[in-house]
């Protein structure tokens, strides 16, 4: 490949992990696959819904210009940390980090960043193609199906003919007038096709059709003591509702009983003996 080219490889079908990690980075990679492969450290990974990688053209130069970092190893370990960053506290966490050892970060540096998440968010829409340009984006969807066809109905309800589905792919009719606002407009639009195929177990229908929470009662009261009646409903729905009696604290009293005396018998005179 490097004496005589790679032929139909870099051709419009085939070169989307080439274009976009780069020929020197894509070489190294396919040898150490290859490596583990023969030494049988690898499996080639079954196709699935979710084993897509993808292509992205925004037509704006993404890449770590030699002239940031000069070192050749040090890019390409770059390019390797960024393939695995995900979430946007890792991405912010990188560009804090390149800017700590390399100073601000240039114009394609910031690009390239931006251009990852738009592609976290593309795996999250099932779009295996973007195209973007000054006048819109056409997207291409992973096997041709969106994991929402209702919200994607409504998407395009919404936009009032600006998007429309042509040769099964979805073409967005937009007016970017500098490459910040393409970016910038695309990640939000693939922002938005994200939230709504993740938003197909939410659906009315199927929150109508959940089970209702469960209201708490309170404590069950306590059954009446034999032999006095019940309270009626209403008294009891009035004494439930009313707050309970705030404790007093004025101090009690106690006065003292008094002390019965004990009876006296009455005096018992004495008189003197009759005289006969």
């Amino acid at each position: 490949m490097d004496l005589r080219g790679a032929g139909n490889i870099l051709g419009e079908e085939q070169s989307g992990h080439i274009r976009e990690v780069g020929f020197e980075l894509y070489q190294q990679m396919l040898e150490e696959t290859l490596a583990r492969l023969r030494a049988g450290e690898a499996v080639v990974p079954e196709a699935d819904d979710t084993a897509f990688s993808p292509q992205i053209n925004l037509g704006v130069p993404i890449l770590i210009p030699e002239s940031y970092v000069p070192d050749l190893d040090v890019r390409l370990e770059l390019y390797r940390r960024l393939g695995r960053l995900e979430t946007r506290v890792e991405f912010e966490g990188f560009a804090a980090e390149l800017i700590d050892r390399f100073g601000p970060l240039p114009r394609e540096v910031n690009t390239l960043l931006v251009t990852l998440r738009i592609k976290a968010e593309c795996k999250k829409a099932h779009i295996a193609r973007l195209d973007a340009g000054p006048k819109g984006a056409t997207l291409q969807f992973f096997r041709d199906r969106f994991p929402n066809p209702a919200g994607l109905a409504e998407f395009l309800a919404a936009e009032n003919g600006s998007a429309r589905v042509r040769d099964n792919k979805l073409i967005v009719a937009r007016a970017w007038g500098s490459e910040a606002q393409r970016v910038k407009g695309v990640f939000e639009l693939v922002r938005t096709l994200a939230r709504i195929a993740e938003a197909k177990d939410a659906s009315p229908e199927k929150a109508a059709t959940a089970a209702p929470r469960a209201v708490d009662k309170g404590p069950a009261s306590a059954p009446p003591a034999p032999g006095r009646p019940e309270r009626p409903k209403a008294e009891q729905a009035a004494f439930a509702q009313s707050p309970p009696a705030e404790p007093s604290t004025a101090k009690r009293v106690i006065i003292p009983k008094r002390s019965t005396p004990p009876l006296l018998s009455p005096p018992v005179r004495s008189e003197p003996p009759r005289r006969r």
